[in-house]
């Protein structure tokens, strides 16, 4: 591991494995996972690789790093001190960004699952629409190349002025601090952060690769015909360079992911919104989207539906259990806790009555109490009844889940979350946040 530290939410961590190729990469990620899991239960604990285990706490995820580099190992991303000349590197950032702006369908497919629907587009975790975040100096390249320009980087560009003469220059550090970003530059490689903590990588890391593949092989062949044409390496990759910075900059975002103004301009730019899982895989049955995968002989179709099928009923049965666990806390433990609290309240009212005291107070916090408890149970009924009303076939199943099961479900925990206020600690059987979170 290279990197290890405490993250943001309570008892979350960041473990960063040494840099590796695409497929021991992929492996060391699950024995690194299956690791935690075994050395957790040894001393009594468990590891939640859940994406997001806590409403309003910083879920998990995993940051994809990903860079090419020649088989001599010189890595093609890396910029060198002058990018604004280093025509290789741009061309491949180029092809790279035309990848991801063609097949960020499938990028978003591959990174969706049930918990993952959880964490997306808050706390630190991108937005389901995929775009690429490049960072000052990288995006006043592109912006040049696209208007057909020539980028002039002069020595002082990323230093900051700490207005005093006494200090070295401070240069400012290209690494994207922009964590909205599903897609962003990091200095000499790219970063997918959209991944699901508990998912494998070898997925979206397919996905990646091929799409990144099938723009190579055609600039590969774009500057043999431009180099026998009689222009120069240099310029041949220019000319390919502007070709793709023209047609995927749309893709090219810098700013705030989590905006609506951002939800709005991303359609404009017509680039995809997958808000859910349920959305999301069905594209691996399109095969105008699946063609580059194919073609390529990274997966047959027959693969790729089988792929679909799969994680199209993981998305369904995951989503299932939630909710049946769900009706089974409350009505197992929230209503008869809530029952026995409405019992002793009910004593003190009559008790004050008896005493001839008024019971202003207590019969507001009863009156809401029942209303609120009468909410929760036709909510649970509903969600129950629409459970049950589930159809037999997958893609559609999914799809009620998502659009109707989940948003009633969110709508039951946030009543529960109001009647745990109200109820007393010592009558509410459930484990509070801050007996999760906080108590040790």
């Amino acid at each position: 591991a290279k990197t290890r530290h405490n993250e943001v939410a309570p008892g979350q961590y960041e473990l960063a494995p040494i840099f590796d190729n695409t497929n021991v990469a992929a492996d060391h990620n699950q024995v690194t996972m299956a690791t935690l899991k075994r050395v957790a239960h040894k001393h009594d604990f468990k590891v939640l690789l859940h994406e997001k285990p806590f409403a309003g706490v910083n879920g998990s995820g995993k940051h994809l790093n990903w860079s090419l580099s020649t088989s001599e190992g010189d890595n093609l991303l890396n910029p060198g001190d002058k990018p604004e000349t280093n025509y290789r590197f741009q061309m491949i950032c180029s092809a790279v960004l035309e990848g991801v702006y063609r097949h960020s369908g499938m990028l978003r497919a591959a990174i969706a699952s049930a918990g993952n629907d959880h964490r997306l587009g808050a706390n630190e975790a991108p937005p389901s629409i995929i775009s690429a975040y490049l960072g000052d100096t990288l995006g006043r390249i592109f912006s040049a190349i696209k208007e057909g320009k020539k980028a002039n980087m002069t020595d002082s560009d990323g230093e900051v002025d700490v207005m005093t003469q006494q200090l070295a220059d401070l240069h400012r550090d290209d690494t994207d601090r922009n964590r909205t970003s599903p897609f962003a530059f990091t200095g000499n490689k790219f970063e997918l952060r959209a991944c699901g903590s508990e998912m494998s990588i070898g997925l979206p890391l397919s996905i990646l690769n091929g799409a990144v593949a099938e723009v190579l092989n055609e600039s590969a062949d774009l500057i043999k015909e431009s180099v026998a044409a009689g222009k120069s390496v240099d310029q041949a990759m220019q000319s390919v360079t502007k070709k793709w910075v023209d047609n995927s900059y749309d893709v090219i975002f810098n700013g705030d992911g989590y905006s609506q103004a951002w939800v709005e301009e991303a359609k404009k730019r017509g680039l995809l919104n997958l808000r859910t899982t349920a959305d999301a895989l069905p594209i691996f049955m399109d095969s105008s989207a699946t063609n580059f995968l194919t073609e390529q002989k990274i997966f047959t179709k027959g693969e790729l539906e089988t792929r679909f099928h799969v994680l199209v009923e993981r998305y369904n049965t995951i989503r299932e259990i939630e909710f049946v666990t769900l009706i089974q806390m409350i009505n197992q433990s929230v209503i008869p806790s809530i029952m026995e609290f409405k019992l002793k309240l009910g004593e003190v009212i009559r008790m004050q009555k008896d005493i001839s005291f008024d019971a202003t107070v207590e019969k507001a916090i009863y009156k809401k109490l029942n209303y609120s408890t009468e909410t929760l149970f036709n909510r649970v009924e509903n969600l129950n009844s629409a459970l049950k009303g589930l159809p037999e076939e997958g893609q559609k199943r999914s799809k009620i889940i998502a659009d109707d099961l989940m948003p009633l479900s969110e709508e039951v925990a946030e009543l529960c979350n109001e009647l745990e206020e109200m109820v007393p600690d010592q009558m509410w059987p459930l484990p509070k946040y801050y007996d999760m979170l906080f108590l040790r």
